[in-house]
């Protein structure tokens, strides 16, 4: 029984972790993609009816968002989220570095047990919620350390989501070593803090 139980709490993680991070990715990219397409679509002239593209009765007005309209309908049918453009990046940014960071976390159990290192059901439940809890550190990490992770230091300070992804996965795949670091380096700071007082 107990067996079943750490295989379908693995199962249930990394059936989940992929849904949900890989559809949060998908659509990090293309929300990234429209605003990129949006932002020039406004500062160039698009009054040359030869660029016009009608589709289903709908008319674009070139041909990259006549693209992205298909790239968000193909979207619509692969997600649980119906709207590609109606959720926060933030919130898809908590969803895919979560979801990838229970990845990890659930990859490390499949390797102790590979290992025929015997887990109990209680720490399988809890690499799981360790993972999740990652996912939101890293993304914290993520906010504060834009040097390493944004598109062009200093313009727009955009997450790269890939980035995030992998950073978040190796986080949950090394989660001891990850909590290691972060306290290694988090009680210098809260030590010079408490010295200062």
């Amino acid at each position: 029984m107990k067996h079943f139980y750490i295989v379908s709490t693995l199962a249930i993680s990394i059936s989940a972790s992929l849904y949900f991070g890989v559809q949060g990715l998908l659509l990090l990219k293309y929300q990234e993609e429209f605003t990129t397409i949006k932002a020039v679509g406004e500062n160039a002239n698009f009054s040359d009816k030869t660029k016009i593209v009608r589709y289903n009765g709908f008319i674009f007005p070139n041909q990259a968002e006549f693209e992205l309209h298909l790239k968000k309908e193909a979207l619509e049918r692969f997600t649980l989220w119906k709207s590609a453009n109606g959720y926060p990046a933030y919130f898809l940014l908590i969803i895919t570095s979560c979801s990838f960071s229970l990845l990890g976390a659930s990859v490390l159990m499949v390797r102790k047990l590979l290992a025929k290192i015997s887990l109990a059901p209680k720490e399988a439940l809890l690499y799981g919620i360790l993972g999740l809890m990652t996912g939101i550190i890293i993304l914290g990490i993520a906010d504060i350390v834009p040097t390493i992770l944004v598109d062009h230091a200093g313009t727009n300070g955009n997450i790269r989501p890939v980035t995030l992804v992998f950073l978040s996965f190796f986080g949950g795949l090394y989660i001891h070593r990850f909590y290691s670091w972060a306290d290694s380096r988090f009680s210098v700071i809260f030590k010079a803090e408490e010295d200062e007082k």
